[in-house]
C-alpha cells in the first residue's frame, strides 16, 4: 500500500510540473488562433518584451560561518582532550526562486564543509501553489520535530537539545505540506522518504519512512523557526505541534527494528521573551515475534527561555534545561562474561540517562547575519555510578563562544 502512495505522489509531482511547463509555453507562443499577422517579426518581439519585463526570477546565495573556541573542564574520565577551536557549520548554497502562471517553483540547494568534506544538506524542489497547497521533492528534513526544523543560523544554543537525536534529519522522498493564515492558524506536513538517510542514493530495501507534523497557532500564526522574538510581538503568540513518524525497518542500525516516534513541542513569543520546548519518544519494536530483539524506549524533553532587550546592539540572556535516556530498560550497563560469571560494566557513553543545564547570552549585532553566542553547560549523568571515584563529575563543565556571519 506504501509503495502504490508512493508511487501516485512522485506520478503526480511529474504531471503537474509537465502541466505547468507546458501551460507556460502554450501561453508564450500560442496566445490565439494563429494567423498571418501573428507570424509577423513585430508580435513576436512584443511578446519576448513581455516575458522578460514579467519575469519574477530570485537569486539569493546562502553563506553560513560559525567558527568558535570551546573549553571542556578535565576529569579522571574525560581528558584534556576537547579543547580548542570549533567549527558550528561552514555551509554555502543557493535559494532560486520563479513565478509561472500555475504558481511558484523553488529550487534550494545547501552543503556543509565543517567537517573538511563537501556534505550534501537540502537538494530539492518545491512546487507552490498557494499557502495551503504546496509539493516538495528531493532530501530535505524530514517533518517529525520542530527542533529540527529550526535551522542552525536560528538557534539560541551553539548545540541542539539532546532531544535532536531522535528526528530524522534528512533524507530522500516527496511530501505535501502548507498552512493557513486564519485567526487560528495551522501548518502542515506529510512527508514518505526512503528510510536511509542523507545523500543515500538508492533506497537500499524495498520499505519507505512516513511522517507527519501539524501545528496549531490559537493566536494567529508567526515566526516559529527562529528561536528569537526579533519582532518583539505586542500580542502573546502561542504554537503547539505534533509529530508522528514511522520506519517498518530502521536499517541504519544494527538492530533491525521498526520503530514508531511521537513527539509534541510548543513554542510561545511575546514583547522579546521567546519560550520552547519538546518531549519525544521513539519505540524500538521486534519487526517480528520470531525476533529475539528486546524492545526499547527513547525519550527526551527540554525546556529553554531567552529574552532580547535592545542593549548594546542587541543582547540576550538564555537558559535551557534538558533530559534524554537513550535506552530506558538500561542503566548504562553491559554484562560480560567473566570467569564464567555474568558482570556488569558500566559503559557511560551508550545507554545511561543524562541531563544538562545550559546557560549564557547572545550579542546580535545585526540580527543573525552577524551575532555573537556565550555559552555555558553542565553535565550530569542520572544512572549509575554518576561520578568518578573521588566524586567528581565524569564530563566536565563545558564553556563556549562562537561568531555568526551569515548571508
Amino acid at each position: 500500500m506504501r509503495n502504490l502512495i508512493m508511487g501516485l505522489l512522485v506520478l503526480l509531482f511529474f504531471n503537474v510540473s509537465l502541466f505547468a511547463y507546458s501551460g507556460e509555453i502554450s501561453a508564450e507562443t500560442s496566445p490565439g488562433r494563429i494567423t498571418a499577422a501573428t507570424e509577423t517579426e513585430k508580435p513576436v518581439k512584443s511578446l519576448e518584451k513581455k516575458k522578460v519585463s514579467s519575469s519574477k526570477l530570485n537569486i539569493k546565495p546562502i553563506v553560513l560561518f560559525q567558527p568558535g573556541y570551546r573549553i571542556v573542564g578535565n576529569t579522571s574520565f574525560n581528558q584534556n582532550d576537547q579543547n580548542g577551536f570549533v567549527w558550528g557549520k561552514a555551509k554555502v548554497g543557493m535559494k532560486i526562486s520563479d513565478k509561472f502562471k500555475w504558481g511558484i517553483g523553488k529550487f534550494k540547494f545547501e552543503a556543509n564543509l565543517a567537517s573538511g568534506n563537501f556534505s550534501l544538506k537540502d537538494f530539492y524542489l518545491d512546487f507552490c501553489f498557494n499557502k495551503f497547497l504546496n509539493f516538495r521533492i528531493g532530501q530535505y528534513k524530514v517533518p517529525f520535530l520542530r527542533t529540527n526544523e529550526v535551522s542552525s543560523s536560528k538557534t539560541q544554543f551553539m548545540e541542539k537539545p539532546f532531544l535532536a537525536a531522535l528526528s530524522y534529519k534528512r533524507d530522500r522522498g516527496a511530501g505535501i505540506y502548507g498552512y493557513l493564515d486564519t485567526p487560528v492558524a495551522f501548518d502542515y506536513f506529510l512527508s514518505i522518504v526512503n528510510g536511509d538517510g542523507t545523500s543515500q542514493n538508492i533506497n537500499i530495501n524495498d520499505r519507505f519512512l512516513s511522517s507527519f507534523r501539524f501545528g496549531i497557532s490559537p493566536l494567529g500564526k508567526f515566526n516559529y523557526t527562529d528561536e528569537v522574538d526579533f519582532k518583539n510581538y505586542k500580542t502573546p503568540k502561542i504554537r503547539v505541534g505534533l509529530g508522528y513518524a514511522y520506519n517498518p525497518l530502521n536499517s541504519r542500525t544494527k538492530e533491525l527494528t521498526k520503530e514508531i516516534r511521537y513527539s509534541v513541542d510548543v513554542e510561545g513569543k511575546f514583547r522579546g521573551i521567546s519560550l520552547s520546548g519538546a518531549y519525544a519518544v521513539s519505540n524500538r519494536l521486534k519487526q517480528s515475534e520470531k525476533s529475539s530483539f528486546s524492545p526499547y524506549s527513547q525519550i527526551g524533553w527540554y525546556v529553554q527561555i531567552g529574552y532580547l532587550e535592545d542593549f548594546w546592539g542587541m543582547i540576550e540572556p538564555k537558559f535551557r534545561y534538558e533530559r534524554y535516556d537513550n535506552n530506558n530498560k538500561s542503566e548504562g550497563f553491559v554484562v560480560k562474561n567473566v570467569n564464567g560469571i555474568p558482570t556488569r560494566e558500566w559503559v557511560v557513553y551508550d545507554d545511561a540517562a543524562r541531563e544538562r543545564y545550559a546557560f549564557g547570552f547572545n550579542i546580535y549585532f545585526k540580527k543573525h547575519n552577524l551575532q555573537l553566542k556565550v555559552d555555558y553547560s553542565m553535565f550530569n549523568f542520572l544512572e549509575g555510578p554518576k561520578t568518578d571515584l573521588n566524586g567528581d563529575p565524569l564530563i566536565g563543565d563545558t564553556f563556549a563562544a562562537q561568531l555568526q556571519f551569515y548571508l
